[in-house]
């Protein structure tokens, strides 16, 4: 049985999983897993056994995570697409966010905010510079070479918050990833963000993770004037759950 607890309107709450090491989903329905028949399709097809593990872990995740939030069994969440594709409950209530990498996934919830959330490994094997020039602002592509710490680490900051921010809109690439930016340069523990046309930058919050040393997990939230987010994040595994406290949140 999965324990309840509540969520208040100002809360933001993130869950994430080391899938690498948290061995097979666990089997709870006739199918084997909290999974629809259609999400163990697409996990099926797959062809790297690790792309298959972080499939299933991510959204055996979420729904279990939304459950803890709703009297709903884990299999029998139900879920739409917006027209960019962006997943939600078919039924509304709860608003979520879903990301997965190479042995690690998370999952955010709120009651009604808008959310988004990307997780990184900052190990992968990327050309940095490259994404950077294509898609950073000049502002973040200027704090790459002069960051205080490892420029790397630096990258995945950012390449997190930003794509945090895209699905917490919904819009996709739609919403180009250079029109705005983000300036973590000011002290170690704030994000300062510059908005797209046509959004107010006061009425978003941002936190940023290192669920392990080498990854690093992003939320963005749409909470307009006067919410303040209450942010909670977990660690859910066998025996329990474990907090974790940002690195970096919005600077007030």
């Amino acid at each position: 049985m999965i324990a309840r607890e509540a969520l208040e309107a100002d809360e933001v709450h993130v869950w994430h999983r080391v899938s690498e090491t948290a061995g097979v989903v666990p089997p709870i329905s006739i199918n084997g897993s909290v999974l629809s028949l259609e999400e163990c399709a697409r996990r099926d097809r797959f062809r790297v056994p690790e792309d298959r593990r972080d499939y299933a872990h991510a959204h055996d995740l979420l729904r279990r995570s939304l459950s803890v939030y709703a009297p709903t069994p884990p299999v029998e969440w139900r879920f739409d697409a917006g027209a960019y594709g962006k997943p939600a409950l078919a039924d509304g209530g709860l608003s979520f966010n879903l990301s997965h990498t190479r042995g690690l996934v998370a999952c955010v919830i709120a009651r009604s905010l808008p959310v988004g959330v990307d997780v990184e490994r900052t190990t992968r094997d990327v050309e940095l510079d490259l994404l950077a020039a294509r898609f950073f602002s000049a502002p973040e592509t200027a704090s790459l070479s002069i960051c205080r710490t490892d420029a790397r680490t630096r990258f995945f900051d950012l390449w997190t918050l930003k794509e945090a921010f895209i699905k917490a809109i919904g819009k996709g690439l739609s919403q180009p990833l250079r029109s705005f930016s983000f300036d973590l340069d000011v002290d170690d523990r704030s994000i300062h963000f510059a908005a797209p046309d046509g959004f107010d930058a006061a009425e978003w919050q941002f936190a940023l993770y290192a669920p392990l040393p080498d990854a690093r997990l992003a939320v963005a939230v749409h909470a307009p004037r006067p919410t303040m987010v209450r942010w909670r994040a977990r660690q859910a595994h066998a025996v329990g759950v474990a907090a974790i406290d940002p690195i970096r949140t919005s600077a007030a």
